[in-house]
């Protein structure tokens, strides 16, 4: 398999859904050598492709996809983009090779994920982070949609990070936009805010769709 090695940062990245793969793709591309941690038919299409990702073109990346982080090499960052309800699980696998310098992005909706790594993984450096974006899974290419994806991040505690300062230099050379709010947990929850109402719109007009549809079905017979 394919690894970007014209860079000494290694990055894994833990969840190869849409997020995860959009991420793990344009750091590969700008030379960084990349780990995925996938499961589950997603792990098994990736392998399928000989370890490529396509996301946002085209263009298909070579990544190292392993079912569980220990069978990765150790990395300087790690991205997590798992759905929170699954950090316990990932967090227990990190534990082992937590340190001082390791840095631990978060991706997830809400503002808990950043405080549970925090206090399952006191010893490494915690980087809250906020997509903006959206993205789709097709198949086995990874898309965005309408506005350029970008990350804002930061410590919830606004302090300095070389953690922090890496991550920048990877987004820069990865072509992907990013901003440093003073306020993490300001704009974690901005974010929060906009999604879940997002999501009760959607769900709403999903139920309403359902709805129609049974009713006329019923109306037809």
């Amino acid at each position: 398999m394919l690894l970007g090695t014209s860079r000494p940062t290694y990055i894994t990245v833990i969840g190869a859904g849409a997020i995860g793969s959009f991420f793990a793709a344009r750091f590969t591309r700008a030379g960084y050598a990349v780990g995925v941690v996938a499961r589950g038919s997603r792990l098994q299409s990736i392998r399928r492709l000989g370890g490529l990702i396509k996301a946002d073109s085209p263009l298909a990346v070579g990544v190292l996809a392993e079912p569980t982080f220990s069978a990765l090499p150790a990395p300087y960052l790690v991205i997590l983009c798992t759905k929170t309800q699954d950090l316990d699980e990932v967090l227990s696998q990190l534990k082992p090779h937590a340190s001082p310098n390791l840095g631990v992005v978060t991706v997830q909706n809400g503002g808990e994920a950043p405080e549970l790594v925090a206090v399952k993984l006191p010893s490494v450096q915690v980087l809250a982070g906020r997509v903006h974006g959206f993205f789709e899974l097709h198949g086995d290419v990874v898309r965005h949609l309408g506005v350029e994806p970008s990350l804002a991040f930061g410590t919830l505690e606004g302090l300095p990070s070389p953690a922090a300062e890496l991550l920048a230099t990877c987004l820069q050379s990865a072509r992907i936009g990013f901003t440093r709010p003073e306020d993490m947990r300001r704009s974690l929850w901005e974010k929060f805010l906009l999604a879940s109402s997002i999501g009760g719109v959607g769900a709403a007009l999903a139920a309403l769709t359902e709805y129609d549809f049974t009713y006329k079905g019923h109306l037809e017979k």
